[in-house]
Order: C-alpha cells, then structure tokens, then sequence
C-alpha cells in the first residue's frame, strides 16, 4: 500500500504526498529528536525533511526503499547541522520527555547517557533500538558496512551500559 502512496505522489497526486507526510512526520520528528536531544531542533529538521522529499520524490527509483531514503534525508540534515555547529550544551527542557510514567528518572538519565556518545554512536543506536531498523537498513541510511553499523552499536551500547552503572543505575 505504501509503494501505492508512493507511486501516486511521484505521478503528482498532492494527496497522496499528504497521507504520506502525515504518517512519516512523526517517525522522522522522533528519530530526529532522538538523534539531536533537541525537540526545537527535530522540528526544524524534521519539517526540512519532508520538504526535501516532496521536492526530490521523483528521484527515489524503487517506492518500496521510500522509508530507507526519507531516512538518509534526515539523517544527513543531522549531521550536516552537527558539522555546521557545535553542538550546545543540553537544557534539562531539551531532554525530557513530558511523561508521567513511573519510570521518568530512567527515561532522564537515557537520554541523558546517550548525549555522552560520538554523534556516530547516537545515531546508531537510535536507529536500531528506537526506529527498529534492520542491520542493512541503517547500513544503507549511512552509507557505511553492516560490520561498522554492528561495531557503532555494540560499543555504543557498551558505553550506555557503562555510564549508566557509573550513574548507580544497574538494573537498566
């Protein structure tokens, strides 16, 4: 169905870029702020995102690879945005989830921990654990060996588990 979507928006039905946008917005606005800790930031990034891919939809080959390459959209706004600044140092409102779940404080020092990995790291480990994509998937987002894709989240994953227990927080 979604290759149907896809199909229909490249031929110029503005409605089906529609119902495309409005089920990949926030996908993309989660990885994104995932990625970047910064919710005004995702936003930014996330709405550039689709823009770009409205305007570059006729040069996706293959509809079926469509979340593949939305995803390598944002994810190189990401990190062209990391290599044009310095990253600034993160307010306690850039990371916290409004949530009233039990568990907020765990939530909190994640996202704290996973500021502390390479951008490189972040980005993997996001990818895998909060998008759920497959090993190949992300390779392809990246542009980067299934084998460095696997290495990135096992140390980051690594340094995760490491932080987290350095903060007193082993049952994580």
């Amino acid at each position: 169905m979604r290759e149907e979507w896809v199909l229909r928006a490249q031929q110029g039905d503005k409605k089906a870029f529609d119902r495309i946008a409005r089920e990949w917005y926030p996908k993309i606005l989660n990885y994104v702020y995932r990625a970047t800790l910064n919710m005004e930031l995702a936003t930014e990034i996330t709405q550039i995102t689709m823009v770009q891919s409205y305007f570059k939809l006729q040069q996706l080959r293959e509809p079926r690879y469509f979340a593949t390459w939305i995803y390598k959209i944002a994810t190189n706004l990401i990190f062209d945005h990391l290599r044009d600044k310095q990253r600034e140092p993160l307010a306690l409102d850039d990371i916290v989830e409004p949530s009233f779940t039990p568990n907020w404080e765990t939530k909190l020092a994640i996202q704290q921990a996973l500021s502390q990995l390479s951008d490189k790291e972040r980005t993997v480990v996001v990818m895998k654990i909060y998008e759920n994509m497959k090993f190949r998937e992300i390779a392809e987002v990246l542009d980067e060996p299934e084998s460095t894709i696997k290495t990135r989240l096992y140390n980051g994953l690594k340094k995760l588990k490491q932080i987290l227990e350095d903060w007193g927080m082993k049952e994580v």
